[in-house]
Formats: C-alpha cells, sequence, structure tokens
C-alpha cells in the first residue's frame, strides 16, 4: 500500500511573506492556465485560529471585496493576513466596525456577539484565491494550495470531528471536500445549505446546539454569555 505524506498545511504557508500573493508552489500553475481569479488579494487559506478553534466552518474560496483588494497594497494588512496564515490570529476584531465582517452573518445563531467567537471560530478554504465565483474548480484542483487543505483536513481535521473533540461544518461544495451533502459523521456535519452558504432549516437546529455546546453555551441560539 502507498503510504500517504503527512500534510502540514501551517509549514506549508509559512513559505509565504507578508506581501506575496501567490504561494510559490502555486505560481507555475496559475500563471500558465487561464483562471479568473484576482491575483492582486492576498492569499487566504483560512481566517481564524485554525490550530485550536473548537469550530471550523468549511468554504470553497474567498470572495471580492473592495476592502479586501486594498488591503492587498496595505502593509498593516499585509502584517494581519501573515499573521493570519500561521493559524493562530483570531478572527478581525469587529468592535467599531461600521461594515461588518462576512462571517459574522454566517455565525450569529451559533452567537450573536462576534467578539465571543473570535477566539472559537475559524474558517477553512479549499482554495486561497479570491474570485467572484469558483468557476476554475478543475484547475484549482491541481494547485498545491488546493491538495494541502483538502489533505490537512482529511488527516487530522475531519478525524477530530468525527471524535468530537471539534465541531467541523461544512457551508460550501459538500462534494469537493470528499463529503456526502446532508450526512454527518460525529462532530462533521455536511448540512443542505442556499448559495449564500447559510444552513437550511431542517439541518440547523442540531448542529447549532452541538455548536454552541462545544464553546460552552446552553443549546438555544444566537445568546451568548
Amino acid at each position: 500500500m502507498k503510504q500517504i505524506d503527512e500534510v502540514d498545511i501551517f509549514k506549508f504557508w509559512k513559505e509565504v511573506g507578508p506581501s506575496e500573493k501567490v504561494h510559490p508552489a502555486d505560481r507555475e500553475i496559475l500563471f500558465n492556465a487561464p483562471n479568473k481569479f484576482d491575483l492582486d488579494y492576498l492569499p487566504t487559506p483560512f481566517y481564524g485560529p485554525l490550530r485550536t478553534a473548537p469550530i471550523v466552518l468549511l468554504y470553497t474560496n474567498p470572495g471580492l471585496s473592495d476592502k479586501d483588494k486594498k488591503a492587498g497594497s496595505d502593509p498593516s494588512e499585509q502584517q494581519f493576513y501573515f499573521r493570519q496564515r500561521q493559524g493562530n490570529e483570531w478572527l478581525r476584531d469587529q468592535r467599531g466596525l461600521t461594515e461588518k465582517s462576512w462571517w459574522v452573518s454566517r455565525t450569529k445563531r451559533i452567537c450573536a456577539d462576534p467578539e465571543y467567537l473570535r477566539s472559537r471560530v475559524a474558517v477553512l478554504e479549499l482554495c486561497p484565491y479570491h474570485s467572484s465565483s469558483f468557476v476554475d474548480a478543475k484547475m484549482a484542483r491541481t494547485l498545491p494550495s488546493y491538495q494541502t487543505a483538502l489533505g490537512w483536513a482529511h488527516q487530522y481535521l475531519f478525524p477530530m470531528a468525527r471524535a468530537r473533540e471539534r465541531v467541523v461544518i461544512c457551508l460550501r461544495a459538500a462534494k469537493r471536500w470528499g463529503l456526502q451533502r446532508n450526512a454527518s459523521d460525529g462532530f462533521l456535519f455536511a448540512p443542505g445549505v442556499n448559495r449564500s452558504g447559510h444552513m437550511l432549516s431542517q439541518d440547523r437546529d442540531v448542529i447549532i446546539q452541538t455548536a454552541r455546546k462545544i464553546i460552552g453555551l446552553d443549546s438555544g441560539s444566537g445568546a451568548c454569555l
């Protein structure tokens, strides 16, 4: 039987400096194959403290926004993204922001206070490069960064969820993550979702209760400590 190499997603992303927009291992493919990824953005393989977060949300790739595009040339934002790629940085502080980060609306049923969630939730993307829609899935699958995310999830993250040590919720592209939609295994969930990545009602309640419990909240919805 062929031995499967261990995958270290954090070691992989240490190879990318604060201002770099593309992982060195991805350059040849990205620069030679036609694609719709906007490489003026900083790569975002994951958000939040992925090393330790009790709750991890799975998506395909980050979208486009003026704010994120400007971050690509802002030294302070480059440092934030760099720290984030080490796997310990909390989700962005929402206090004083008129426009909240996108993850706030996706997690408000778990806890309405984003400050409580900053150290407890992380987001893992299959592909770290930004686009308006994931139309280059076939090409993206050949990227080492994509393979690293998928490999790490299957080697480390999913077994922890099946052992009920972390709650993992797939909110986009269950099949691409190697999961069966509308299925669960321990605390690994692949619920039905709408196009915005919001869970459908028939799956939502049990998942929310499980997520709240793992971060020390009661079995209700929304209210925090």
